[in-house]
């Protein structure tokens, strides 16, 4: 295994050549993924853009991937669309209830404490904001 550290558009690049390389037949077996279209000339724009469709989904069917280029954007569909079959049918053992209802034993560990017990700030003291938030809060209220 190589201890070369890749960069975010390498692994970007990487993920991209490999999902663009599932053919037809490995996208509708795997994930029920019948048809990617290409719909980057429907509009002014040019911006690449492609559908996936799942005609059988159990919820949303179409998905849609932009980006940059063609593979990115051909991608992205591909990858949302395999974010649903997974979450529609998922895999393995699950428990469905309340933190404080799941036995001690079935509880995930996570390596580090995920949130810090004692706070820095000061009770009241509101967290900076930009300026483009804050005025947008404001219009929404």
């Amino acid at each position: 295994m190589s201890d070369e550290v890749k960069t975010r558009s390498q692994l970007r690049e990487e993920t991209a050549q490999a999902v663009n390389a599932l053919s037809r037949a490995e996208l509708l077996k795997q994930f029920a993924i019948s048809r990617v279209s290409d719909l980057t000339g429907l509009d002014a724009i040019g911006l690449p853009v492609y559908t996936c469709v799942r005609a059988l989904s159990d919820t949303i069917s179409i998905h849609g991937g932009k980006g940059l280029d063609p593979q990115s954007a051909r991608c992205g569909a591909i990858l949302e669309a395999i974010e649903f079959e997974a979450a529609e049918h998922p895999q393995g053992k699950f428990i469905v209830g309340r933190p404080i209802e799941i036995p001690e034993e079935d509880r995930c560990s996570l390596p580090g404490p995920v949130r810090s017990t004692s706070s820095s700030r000061s009770p009241g003291k509101r967290l900076p904001t930009s300026r483009t938030a804050q005025s947008s809060l404001s219009r929404a209220i």
